[in-house]
C-alpha cells in the first residue's frame, strides 16, 4: 500500500511540473502578451517563464535520453552537466520571478520546484 501511494505522490509531481507550465503559458497568452508595468519587472517575469520552459525542455530530453537511447550509466559527465543545468535554470527562474511581476508567477515559480524536484530525485537514483 505505501509503495502505491509513493508512486501515486511521484506521478503527481511528474505531472504537476508541465500542467503547471502550461497554464502559466495560457495565462500569459489570455492577457495578449501584455508586459506589467514597470516594464523590468515584467520583462523579469517573461524571462522566468521561458527559463523554465528550457528548464522543461531539459527535462523531458533527460527522460527521453535514459528511457530510448540507453541511459546515464555510460555518460556520466554528461549526466552531471545535465544537473548542473537544471540546477542554474531553477536559479534563474527563482530570481526572476522574484523580481518579475505577473499574474502567473506562482505557476512558473511551482512548475520550476516541481521539475528541479523530479531532477533531483531522479540525480539521486542514477
Amino acid at each position: 500500500m505505501v509503495s502505491v501511494i509513493e508512486e501515486i505522490v511521484v506521478i503527481l509531481i511528474v505531472l504537476f511540473g508541465p500542467g503547471s507550465l502550461i497554464y502559466a503559458w495560457k495565462k500569459w497568452h489570455a492577457r495578449r502578451f501584455v508586459i506589467e508595468e514597470p516594464k523590468w519587472r515584467g520583462y523579469c517575469a517573461v524571462m522566468g517563464l521561458f527559463a523554465t520552459t528550457t528548464q522543461a525542455v531539459f527535462w523531458i530530453s533527460s527522460w527521453v535520453y535514459s528511457m530510448q537511447i540507453g541511459g546515464w550509466q555510460r555518460h556520466e559527465r554528461l549526466f552531471s552537466q545535465f544537473i548542473r543545468c537544471e540546477e542554474a535554470l531553477f536559479l534563474v527562474v527563482v530570481g526572476c520571478m522574484i523580481a518579475g511581476k505577473a499574474n502567473y508567477k506562482w505557476w512558473v515559480m511551482s512548475s520550476s520546484c516541481a521539475l528541479f524536484a523530479v531532477s533531483f530525485l531522479e540525480a539521486l537514483t542514477a
